[in-house]
């Protein structure tokens, strides 16, 4: 798929997973939801990969690669779930657009790239600002909404410690888009396996179809296509591109939410969305001009 064809796909895929997973967790637990994806995700792909004869296999040299972007499925993934049961999905992909700026913290220790400047730090201050304008609000109904998000806040520590681990090993493996998502799933499915059976153990063995469709859309479009998409991207376009796209998605989810699951927004909702997305926008000075100049790069392949 051509390298717009992923970024487009990559942001249709983020923007429906949180919608995805309150549907797939309203008849399944969300231990047996996230496993079941996961597993059907690690036998779809091993089928393609038997499929096509690709040379996209298991390499034991880019074992660290596959273990790093494994904590972007598990436990990050887990964690998500986990979510879901308490916080709306628009809430979800609004807390987890703050990744960009928690990849930057990381990225500063281990890319070498430079965090501590007066215009990434005023990006912080009303990132943070925006997140607890929403934690407030959140707040007024129960203990559970601020687990909610607490379980988010990990989410994002743990998926940007991935992200840029991911991109830090990539310099020295040249794993190809597949074959990291493979190799991710493979080192990811215990611990999705092993989770189930210990907080949860039951099997399921009557599914609502909308439960169903939610899971099998997750493990094909969701983990399938959609890391193999991302993976791809991470690899062939600049940070700063790839980090636009949590700008776009809140927005879809938050509208997803209400028209599909009639969820409530909030004016304090999407005011702290509003201070989070500029926080994002302004998190990178240079944002705009070196993304229209990578747009006309990426519409021309």
């Amino acid at each position: 798929m051509p390298v717009l064809g992923n970024y487009l796909a990559v942001i249709f895929i983020w923007s429906t997973t949180p919608l995805a997973i309150k549907i797939s967790n309203s008849g399944l637990s969300a231990f047996a939801s996230v496993a079941l994806r996961m597993v059907l995700a690690f036998v779809l792909t091993a089928i393609v990969i038997a499929m096509i004869k690709h040379s996209a296999g298991l390499k034991r040299r880019h074992w660290p690669l596959y273990a790093v972007s494994s904590l972007g499925l598990f436990p990050n993934m887990l964690v998500v779930y986990l979510a879901a049961n308490y916080i709306p999905s628009g809430l979800i992909s609004v807390m987890f657009a703050m990744t960009p700026i928690a990849s930057g913290l990381f990225a500063a220790r281990l890319l070498g790239e430079p965090f501590l400047v007066a215009r990434k730090m005023l990006a912080l201050l009303v990132a943070l600002c925006g997140l607890t304008m929403i934690f407030l609000e959140q707040a007024q109904l129960g203990l559970d909404a601020i687990f909610g998000i607490g379980l988010m806040a990990l989410s994002v520590v743990i998926f940007s410690l991935s992200q840029v681990g991911s991109k830090y090993l990539q310099q020295r493996y040249s794993a190809e888009p597949l074959e990291q998502t493979f190799g991710a799933l493979t080192f990811a499915i215990p611990g999705f396996v092993v989770s189930w059976y210990v907080f949860d153990g039951a099997v399921p063995t009557v599914f609502e179809a909308s439960s169903l469709w939610a899971v099998i859309y997750l493990a094909v479009i969701g983990s399938l296509l959609g890391f193999a998409a991302y993976f791809s991207i991470l690899q062939q376009l600049p940070v700063a591109l790839v980090s636009v796209i949590p700008l776009v998605t809140p927005m879809l989810a938050l509208w997803l939410g209400v028209v599909v699951l009639n969820e409530s927004i909030s004016l304090p909702l999407v005011l702290g969305s509003v201070l989070i997305l500029s926080a994002l926008a302004g998190y990178d000075g240079t944002l705009v001009s070196r993304v229209q100049g990578y747009a006309g790069k990426l519409i021309r392949r």
